[in-house]
């Protein structure tokens, strides 16, 4: 957020300041939105396509809807990335039921390393 300088009558000098906002959260959010609403009238017709008829028309629903993951995914995450101040009522219900969504963390590697007993050398009784 940024500030005008008021250049009315006093000739540049700090006279009242305006705020200047940025319209590109707004801006992606309505694309989120959008994107959104695609994906949705998206499975619909998907489903409305009798997925369930066999073998083959399942096959071409689930390798469909891994096709069209990335959609919704984008969306998601151009809302999630812009959130707004004051959320709507069906956006806090949204984000409270997608706070029950079980997730596992992301963990780095494990420090530790398996230590093996020592090598005991084998002895046979064929060698002298």
């Amino acid at each position: 957020m940024g500030l005008a300088l008021d250049k009315s009558e006093g000739g540049g000098t700090l006279g009242s300041m305006k705020s200047i906002t940025n319209p590109a959260p707004q801006i992606l959010r309505v694309v989120g939105y959008g994107l959104l609403v695609f994906a949705g009238i998206d499975l619909l017709f998907q489903l409305l396509g009798n997925p369930f008829g066999g073998a083959l028309q399942a096959f071409r629903f689930s390798s469909g809807l891994v096709d069209r993951t990335p959609v919704p995914l984008l969306a998601l995450g151009v809302l999630l990335a812009f959130p707004r101040v004051m959320p709507l009522p069906i956006e806090r219900t949204v984000m409270r039921l997608l706070s029950f969504v079980p997730h596992t963390p992301v963990t780095s590697p494990p420090t530790h390393t398996c230590h093996f007993p020592p090598h005991t050398p084998v002895t046979s009784p064929y060698t002298h």
